[in-house]
């Protein structure tokens, strides 16, 4: 009876160890694909002029529109012309350029970071909202050119 127990909690202390290597070979082999795929991406050129130090907030009441620039970058331009370029706190790859976004925010007058963002969708005659990201600071940029 000792041996058939033995035996067993020795199968088990086996088992537990396959399974923990394997979770960890899982877990580098994971690791490798999301350090390579950041090594893929293409950095995008910023070559904008910056203006001033990087706010929290902007006034959304004085927004006059949003432009998605890339998976990273939204540049919200004010009544007044002044843009402010947002760098998302992380890669959002459901807005693209030209989308439509929408935000939900904090606060009923401000703009801020960690606020969220969504792409908009026309589905069946109907707004729809997907994803949600998550804003970074707003750097006041010169205005791009139209081209």
């Amino acid at each position: 009876m000792r041996s058939i127990i033995k035996s067993f909690v020795i199968l088990a202390v086996v088992f537990t160890v396959a399974i923990a290597t394997q979770a960890q070979e899982e877990n580098s082999e994971m690791a490798e694909k999301n350090e390579a795929s950041a090594k893929d991406d293409v950095p995008i050129k910023d070559d904008v002029e910056k203006i001033g130090e990087p706010q929290k907030c902007i006034n959304s009441s004085r927004l006059a529109r949003a432009t998605v620039v890339n998976d990273k970058s939204v540049d919200f331009t004010l009544r007044n012309g002044k843009v402010y370029r947002n760098k998302l706190l992380t890669r959002c790859p459901i807005i693209r350029n030209n989308d439509r976004i929408t935000y939900r925010q904090e606060s009923s007058t401000r703009l801020c970071k960690g606020d969220k963002i969504s792409s908009l969708e026309t589905i069946s005659d109907r707004l729809q909202s997907f994803g949600l990201c998550g804003l970074g600071e707003f750097q006041q940029i010169e205005a791009p050119k139209s081209e």
